[in-house]
Protein backbone atom coordinates (compact mmCIF):
# COMPACT_ATOMS: atom_id res chain seq x y z
CA UNK A 1 0.00 0.00 0.00
CA UNK A 2 1.69 3.64 -1.02
CA UNK A 3 0.85 5.73 1.58
CA UNK A 4 -0.20 9.87 1.00
CA UNK A 5 2.45 11.93 0.46
CA UNK A 6 2.29 14.47 3.22
CA UNK A 7 4.62 16.83 2.94
CA UNK A 8 4.36 20.80 2.17
CA UNK A 9 7.75 21.74 -0.12
CA UNK A 10 9.05 24.63 -1.17
CA UNK A 11 8.64 25.26 -5.00
CA UNK A 12 12.01 24.40 -7.04
CA UNK A 13 13.46 22.23 -4.15
CA UNK A 14 14.67 19.01 -3.88
CA UNK A 15 11.43 17.72 -2.06
CA UNK A 16 8.74 19.44 -4.25
CA UNK A 17 10.96 17.67 -7.42
CA UNK A 18 10.49 14.24 -5.85
CA UNK A 19 6.95 15.00 -4.92
CA UNK A 20 6.49 15.81 -8.31
CA UNK A 21 7.60 12.11 -9.30
CA UNK A 22 6.09 10.17 -6.84
CA UNK A 23 2.49 12.23 -8.20
CA UNK A 24 3.74 10.88 -11.60
CA UNK A 25 3.94 7.44 -10.60
CA UNK A 26 0.36 7.52 -9.26
CA UNK A 27 -1.49 9.36 -11.48
CA UNK A 28 -0.14 6.80 -14.08
CA UNK A 29 -1.25 4.04 -12.57
CA UNK A 30 -4.70 5.69 -12.58
CA UNK A 31 -4.51 6.98 -16.32
CA UNK A 32 -3.83 3.36 -17.38
CA UNK A 33 -6.15 1.82 -15.02
CA UNK A 34 -9.07 4.63 -16.73
CA UNK A 35 -7.51 3.49 -20.30
CA UNK A 36 -8.21 -0.28 -19.37
CA UNK A 37 -12.18 0.69 -18.62
CA UNK A 38 -12.66 2.67 -21.30
CA UNK A 39 -11.50 -0.60 -23.56
CA UNK A 40 -13.31 -2.82 -22.13
CA UNK A 41 -16.79 -0.63 -22.20
CA UNK A 42 -16.32 0.84 -25.34
CA UNK A 43 -16.70 -2.74 -27.61
CA UNK A 44 -14.03 -1.75 -30.23
CA UNK A 45 -11.47 -4.51 -29.25
CA UNK A 46 -11.82 -7.70 -28.68
CA UNK A 47 -9.61 -8.46 -24.77
CA UNK A 48 -6.37 -8.93 -26.58
CA UNK A 49 -6.64 -5.64 -28.63
CA UNK A 50 -7.96 -3.68 -25.54
CA UNK A 51 -4.74 -5.17 -23.55
CA UNK A 52 -2.42 -4.25 -26.85
CA UNK A 53 -3.87 -0.97 -26.99
CA UNK A 54 -3.43 -0.21 -23.14
CA UNK A 55 0.44 -1.24 -23.50
CA UNK A 56 0.53 1.22 -26.74
CA UNK A 57 -0.70 3.95 -24.45
CA UNK A 58 1.64 3.65 -21.19
CA UNK A 59 4.55 2.98 -23.34
CA UNK A 60 4.25 5.83 -25.74
CA UNK A 61 2.10 8.55 -22.99
CA UNK A 62 3.10 7.48 -19.73
CA UNK A 63 6.59 6.18 -19.92
CA UNK A 64 8.39 9.23 -21.06
CA UNK A 65 6.93 10.68 -17.42
CA UNK A 66 7.93 8.11 -15.54
CA UNK A 67 11.81 8.14 -16.91
CA UNK A 68 11.63 11.71 -16.09
CA UNK A 69 10.45 10.81 -12.63
CA UNK A 70 13.20 8.11 -12.06
CA UNK A 71 15.93 10.35 -13.39
CA UNK A 72 14.72 13.13 -10.42
CA UNK A 73 14.97 9.95 -7.81
CA UNK A 74 18.01 9.08 -9.16
CA UNK A 75 19.87 12.58 -9.32
CA UNK A 76 17.59 13.37 -5.45
CA UNK A 77 19.88 10.04 -4.34
CA UNK A 78 23.27 11.53 -5.84
CA UNK A 79 22.53 14.99 -4.25
CA UNK A 80 21.42 13.17 -0.96
CA UNK A 81 24.62 10.90 -1.24
CA UNK A 82 26.93 14.29 -1.96
CA UNK A 83 25.50 15.87 1.18
CA UNK A 84 26.33 13.34 3.12
CA UNK A 85 29.84 12.40 2.08
CA UNK A 86 30.25 16.25 2.64
CA UNK A 87 29.05 16.51 6.38
CA UNK A 88 31.31 14.85 9.06
CA UNK A 89 31.77 14.67 12.13
CA UNK A 90 34.55 16.75 13.72
CA UNK A 91 36.80 13.81 15.81
CA UNK A 92 38.25 14.13 19.46
CA UNK A 93 41.47 16.28 20.17
CA UNK A 94 44.38 14.45 19.95
CA UNK A 95 46.20 16.78 22.53
CA UNK A 96 42.99 16.41 24.92
CA UNK A 97 44.06 13.52 27.27
CA UNK A 98 41.76 14.73 30.45
CA UNK A 99 39.07 14.59 27.33
CA UNK A 100 40.38 10.74 26.25
CA UNK A 101 40.04 10.16 29.95
CA UNK A 102 36.01 11.42 30.27
CA UNK A 103 35.15 9.74 27.29
CA UNK A 104 36.79 6.32 28.04
CA UNK A 105 35.04 6.66 31.65
CA UNK A 106 31.55 7.09 29.62
CA UNK A 107 32.25 4.15 27.60
CA UNK A 108 33.21 1.95 30.83
CA UNK A 109 29.78 3.66 32.43
CA UNK A 110 27.78 2.49 29.53
CA UNK A 111 29.25 -1.26 29.13
CA UNK A 112 28.62 -1.68 32.52
CA UNK A 113 24.81 -0.69 32.58
CA UNK A 114 22.32 -3.77 31.75
CA UNK A 115 20.73 -2.93 28.36
CA UNK A 116 17.67 -2.01 29.44
CA UNK A 117 19.29 0.68 31.91
CA UNK A 118 21.46 1.89 28.58
CA UNK A 119 18.28 1.84 26.30
CA UNK A 120 16.29 3.83 29.15
CA UNK A 121 19.32 6.56 29.19
CA UNK A 122 19.65 6.94 25.58
CA UNK A 123 15.48 7.23 25.55
CA UNK A 124 15.78 9.81 28.86
CA UNK A 125 18.07 11.95 26.80
CA UNK A 126 16.40 11.78 23.18
CA UNK A 127 18.09 14.53 20.67
CA UNK A 128 19.61 16.27 23.70
CA UNK A 129 22.44 13.26 24.50
CA UNK A 130 24.90 15.44 26.03
CA UNK A 131 28.23 15.83 23.27
CA UNK A 132 30.87 14.13 25.52
CA UNK A 133 28.70 10.98 26.02
CA UNK A 134 28.36 10.95 22.16
CA UNK A 135 31.82 11.26 21.10
CA UNK A 136 32.11 8.71 23.02
CA UNK A 137 30.45 6.35 21.51
CA UNK A 138 30.96 7.30 17.90
CA UNK A 139 34.28 7.28 18.81
CA UNK A 140 34.87 3.67 18.95
CA UNK A 141 32.64 0.55 17.27
CA UNK A 142 29.90 -0.33 19.23
CA UNK A 143 31.24 -3.51 21.05
CA UNK A 144 33.44 -1.14 23.34
CA UNK A 145 30.73 0.65 24.84
CA UNK A 146 27.61 -2.00 24.66
CA UNK A 147 25.19 0.42 22.56
CA UNK A 148 23.42 -1.44 20.09
CA UNK A 149 24.76 -1.41 16.52
CA UNK A 150 21.59 0.37 15.75
CA UNK A 151 21.73 3.31 18.21
CA UNK A 152 25.51 3.64 17.33
CA UNK A 153 24.00 4.38 13.73
CA UNK A 154 21.57 6.62 15.04
CA UNK A 155 23.79 8.85 16.80
CA UNK A 156 26.24 8.56 13.57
Amino acid sequence: MIKRWHFNPEPNTLLARLEAAYFAGLESVDLVETKTQINKTSGKFTRDGAREDVLNYAMNTLIPGLHKARLTIKRAKAEVMERKNKFKIPGPDPSDIAAAFRRMEVRTFLREMKSDERAKYFLSHGDNLPADVAMAVLELPPNYTGVSETQHELLT
